[in-house]
């Protein structure tokens, strides 16, 4: 019995870690995507400025279209304060693994189970890269999944 309790501790602190990892993973995906927006807003910006200035309405007229549709994806998507949240979880479930030493298994699993259920929703596709992460930082290799192009395409960006 003692061997069964200790192995489903130590399955939910990986659980822990993981919902850490993923929401790492999450904060920094879409800390990029805002940095793209940025980036397209600036430039695109430049370039309706320097269409108008050099006469050229179709460099301008582009690159407004551009930036408007920039403009209205970033507040669709809102990707800084999708980060934040994630950050925000990231150090719940951070701060859950510090104490789970100290916890019980049915109190950790019940911690855990209540952060699971508040935790912002993320990017499915960085899911299985975040459990691979976690599994390889806790010296699991042999256990991980493998990656589809698509997530570590994902992943790469995150």
């Amino acid at each position: 019995m003692l061997r069964t309790v200790e192995a489903e501790k130590y399955v939910a602190v990986l659980d822990v870690r993981y919902g850490s990892r993923y929401g790492e993973l999450n904060e920094r995906f879409y800390r990029r995507i805002d940095l793209v927006f940025g980036f397209v807003g600036l430039f695109g910006g430049s370039a309706v400025v320097f269409g108008a200035v050099s006469a050229n309405p179709t460099l301008a007229a582009w690159s407004g279209g551009v930036v408007a549709a920039c403009a209205v994806f970033e507040r669709l998507i809102r990707p800084i304060e999708r980060a934040v949240e994630h950050r925000d979880f990231k150090k719940k479930f951070a701060d859950l693994d510090a104490r789970s030493s100290a916890m019980s298994c049915v109190e950790l699993d019940t911690a855990l189970r209540r952060l699971q259920m508040e935790a912002p929703t993320g990017i499915s596709s960085l899911a299985i890269p975040a459990f691979n992460a976690n599994l390889r930082s806790n010296g699991r290799d042999e256990s991980v999944i493998p990656e589809t192009a698509w997530q570590k395409a994902v992943a790469l960006l995150a």
